[in-house]
């Protein structure tokens, strides 16, 4: 767990993202992320503790479960997993089941090949994308060492509405820091080398 990371914001109260709506089941719970269209299944320990530490500070939280090590496994898959954030104000008002359920995006998906045009304007674009509401986005690289521009373009939508994005790429080598990146999804490559492809084929 990061404990640098919650020991830097533990004057901050802990809030839970409007999109992300916690059930428990008879079993298991779930948590269901509406903008990600994706499901977690979790404890229901997990849902309760949830529930618990909602709107409460990170400091208060750390010093009760101090000598929980399952208290503090679940605050950090919570955090790591973005169902959770910090902030200096002590209370978000929650949206309307109807606001969190309605779409309201422009475009859904968007598929961009990356030019020296789009490069030289990625701000604009990344504005733009914002602005369409895009959930779903594709970009198409033909660049044989692209980890750079792909680390880069990742940073850049860090606090967009696109909650799914891939590449298609020619064959190489890819940076184990990406595997960590909970918007990626997958890569799809352009071309494999022979010997790839001898293999895939046996």
């Amino acid at each position: 767990m990061e404990l640098t990371y919650l020991q830097n914001n533990k004057d901050k109260y802990i809030h839970v993202f409007s999109c992300c709506i916690p059930v428990k089941g008879h079993e298991r719970g779930a948590i269901y992320d509406l903008q990600r269209e994706e499901i977690e299944l979790v404890p229901n320990t997990m849902i309760e503790f949830l529930d618990y530490i909602k709107n409460k500070k990170v400091s208060s939280i750390l010093k009760e479960f101090e000598s929980d090590i399952m208290a503090k496994t679940y605050l950090d898959f919570l955090e790591k997993n973005e169902f959770i954030f910090y902030s200096n104000t002590d209370f978000f008002p929650e949206l309307a089941a109807k606001s969190i359920n309605e779409d309201t995006s422009t475009i859904q998906f968007m598929t961009i090949i990356l030019s020296e045009f789009i490069k030289n304007n990625l701000d604009i674009v990344i504005k733009r994308i914002n602005e369409l509401g895009v959930k779903r986005l594709h970009f198409h690289i033909d660049s044989n060492n692209c980890m750079e521009e792909i680390n880069y373009l990742l940073h850049l939508l860090e606090y967009s509405r696109v909650t799914n994005v891939s590449f298609s790429i020619p064959y190489q080598k890819i940076d184990k820091k990406l595997y960590n990146n909970n918007r990626l999804k997958k890569y799809i490559y352009l071309v494999l080398p022979k010997k790839k492809w001898k293999k895939i084929m046996k």
